[in-house]
């Protein structure tokens, strides 16, 4: 095996622990999310440290009607629909799903990662204009948005990484 595979599979290697840095970013700023939600749904003078005016407020996003299932899913499906669930726990599941595919570093594995970081993209910027709709500033908001620029600039670094490592795997192959 020459040279240029073993650099792509350190590189592969080191992307591959960078995901799981920011899937565990994503981990935490979600569950800090249910954790507001939680409190404020028991205490509605309950102020969380995001909260700083009535302008930069994480609450006022997080108890809006978008804040579960998109705001989307309710008026389709109804409020208790089984798919109406918080924002934060999709986003919980998807970042957990991020973090295992991590460990994997198979072609397929990549692709899918690189699929759902697209769709995490989308629901980004649907997001953010939701939160220009709601006139507000919502900093676990803008860090979850940070970390999911992070996550597309991995996941395509990721494919594109595979994609020279096949191939340089098959140009050594034919030689």
């Amino acid at each position: 095996m020459g040279t240029k595979p073993v650099i792509l599979s350190k590189t592969l290697r080191g992307l591959n622990n960078w995901l799981l840095v920011w899937a565990g970013l994503g981990i935490l700023v979600s569950a800090y999310a249910l954790y507001i939600e939680a409190k404020f749904e028991m205490n509605p003078e309950y102020v969380a440290a995001c909260d700083i005016n009535s302008i930069i407020s994480c609450t006022k996003v997080l108890d809006s009607r978008f804040a579960s299932g998109f705001g989307l899913v309710a008026p389709i499906l109804g409020e208790e629909s089984i798919l109406n669930q918080k924002n934060a726990l999709y986003g919980l599941i998807m970042y957990f799903i991020l973090s295992i595919l991590s460990r994997f570093a198979s072609h397929s594995a990549i692709r899918l990662n690189l699929y759902i970081v697209y769709g995490i993209t989308i629901g980004s910027i649907y997001l953010f204009i939701i939160l220009l709709y709601l006139r507000v500033i919502c900093l676990v908001c803008y860090f979850t948005y940070f970390v999911n620029g992070a996550l597309i600039v991995n996941a395509r670094r990721r494919m594109f990484t595979a994609d020279q490592m096949n191939t340089s795997v098959n140009t050594h192959k034919k030689k």
